[in-house]
């Protein structure tokens, strides 16, 4: 391209076996990729943002993740999304922001 820019794509339907449809650099129209399959962790099925009381699975959270850094380990690229501003803070969903803990859960971020 003549032009010195970063396309993104934010795919909130897209899957991994879609993905390389938008980034892959020979085919694709983008050159980066937000996926949102980690989104509902930690909150309740079908209630809007009500965090889960048993807050969320390491175990499902690292499949989330590791399956997406497969999808782009050889091509196109991808990015981690844990929260934007829709989303609490990332220090409360991901960590714990009681004062004992808020310092060193916001550094693991």
């Amino acid at each position: 391209s003549k032009y010195d820019v970063l396309s993104v794509a934010e795919g909130i339907f897209v899957t991994p076996l879609t993905a390389m449809n938008y980034v892959d650099p020979e085919t694709g129209g983008v050159n980066l990729l937000y996926h949102f399959d980690g989104m509902p962790l930690g909150y309740l099925p079908n209630q809007f943002r009500k965090p889960d009381p048993n807050g969320y699975s390491l175990v499902e959270f690292k499949r989330i993740y590791s399956t997406w850094n497969e999808v782009f380990a050889k091509k196109g690229r991808g990015t981690i999304y844990l929260g934007n501003h829709d989303q609490p803070r990332m220090v409360s969903r991901w960590g714990s922001d009681k004062p004992e803990h808020r310092v060193a859960s916001s550094k693991l971020l």
